[in-house]
């Protein structure tokens, strides 16, 4: 019989699946959006979290929720792995203020299950810690079960970068700030009950992050998210002067990805605070857009995963899909327990000069039945692979072993097999 419980932030949980903060980009009601939170749990979820909540108390009446969602891929028969969705919004108008997010624990606290965890969205943009310390309590009363501070989440750039608006680009750039936040999450630790934690910013680039966790963990946090969504730029309509590809619009803001792409970013800052800040809880998301997906984040350090992209691209029983496949993995696998699972890849993230890369004892070899002759092997930067006629040779003498035939050949026909050159 497996068990799939899970400490986090010293907090029980019946799995490690649960759902990521996410905004609605409708002026729906406290009501409306609990309800669809309920959702998530009736669809086998073991925790939510609220959307982000700042500190004012009335959301302003001319800053109603709206946003743009696009999907750029490959086309019409392109699979979910490979999409990304680009999700502008500005960010007054879809975080919401403490009245309402209030109303909503409210609700929440009344009706959702027993044993089910809320985690509470806070955000604040400005590096004052009064108002982190004043926010984060009033939320605890409220009844949240965890508070995660997120200081950046989503990023909203001036376009211009002098005067007053070069000042806004460095209050924005707080969630990049470890200086800055360890302080915060120092003070809102010792202020409240309830377990802190902290989103990290996508812009805290490798191998700062480490560092920033480190801080993070000194300061009282007792788990990490990882990580928010990183800002870029959907590509211009080339047959159109550039103009931007939004339905409805014509401009092309800088915008938080989501989707499959930013699993890469999570599996990065996961692996790295698991490998260097051992004693840190960390929750990844961003990207899990399969049953797998929750596997390798928890075989990378993750204790829990949180769900946002797969709801959006698979629709809300992706949930369920996800905590199938984990309990059908753990029996197929002979796994009695998710800490048989958790960090079992880490033992294999190595420094590269740590690795024996195989020069002399490996080489490329070409299946003939396979290969279709296209060429790309011998047509790239591979210094080893020559075309004899239609079809490509290996120069066994000069194989490195790169494996860029590998990644590079559209009919698997390349692999590595050993043989001293």
């Amino acid at each position: 019989m497996t068990d799939t419980h899970v400490d986090f932030a010293g907090i029980r949980l019946k799995h490690p699946i649960g759902v990521a903060p996410q905004a609605p980009f409708a002026p729906v009601t406290p009501r409306r959006l609990a309800d669809h939170l309920l959702r998530y749990i009736d669809e086998g979820a073991s925790f939510v979290n609220t959307t982000s909540i700042r500190p004012e108390l009335q959301h302003p009446a001319d800053k109603q929720p709206t946003g743009r969602f696009l999907r750029v891929d490959k086309g019409v028969g392109s699979k979910v792995s490979g999409a990304i969705v680009f999700t502008p919004a500005e960010r007054d108008r879809i975080q919401h203020r403490l009245e309402w997010g209030l109303e909503l624990i409210a609700i929440l606290r009344k009706e959702l299950p027993r044993g089910i965890p809320l985690i509470a969205n806070v955000v604040h943009s400005r590096p004052d810690i009064e108002t982190w310390v004043r926010h984060a309590r009033t939320i605890e009363e409220a009844g949240a079960d965890l508070i995660e501070l997120n200081p950046s989440c989503p990023l909203d750039p001036p376009m211009q970068s002098d005067g007053e608006e070069a000042e806004e680009i460095v209050a924005e750039g707080l969630g990049d700030s470890p200086s800055a936040l360890s302080q915060i999450v120092s003070a809102v630790a010792a202020a409240v009950e309830v377990p802190v934690g902290i989103k990290f910013s996508p812009e805290s680039g490798y191998p700062r992050l480490v560092n920033a966790a480190y801080r993070y963990h000194k300061a009282g946090a007792r788990y990490v998210a990882c990580v928010n969504a990183p800002m870029s730029i959907a590509p211009p309509d080339i047959r159109r002067g550039g103009r931007g590809r939004y339905p409805g619009f014509e401009e092309n803001p800088f915008a938080p990805i989501v989707g499959p792409w930013v699993r890469y970013l999570a599996y990065r800052n996961t692996a790295a605070i698991a490998r260097f800040v051992p004693d840190l809880d960390i929750a990844a998301v961003g990207g899990i857009v399969e049953g797998e997906h929750v596997i390798e984040a928890l075989m990378l350090g993750a204790k829990t995963v949180e769900l946002s992209s797969g709801i959006l691209l698979k629709g809300v029983p992706f949930i369920r899909q996800a905590v199938r496949f984990l309990e059908s993995y753990m029996d197929e696998m002979g796994y009695q327990s998710l800490d048989q699972i958790r960090g079992l890849g880490l033992q294999y993230v190595k420094a590269p000069s740590a690795i024996d890369w195989g020069m002399g004892k490996l080489h490329a070899s070409i299946d003939p039945h396979r290969c279709n002759g296209c060429g790309i092997c011998a047509n790239n930067l591979c210094f080893a692979i020559r075309m004899n006629g239609d079809r490509p040779d290996v120069d066994v003498s000069t194989c490195s072993a790169c494996s860029l035939c590998i990644a590079s050949c559209p009919s698997g026909a390349i692999s590595l097999v050993k043989g001293r050159v």
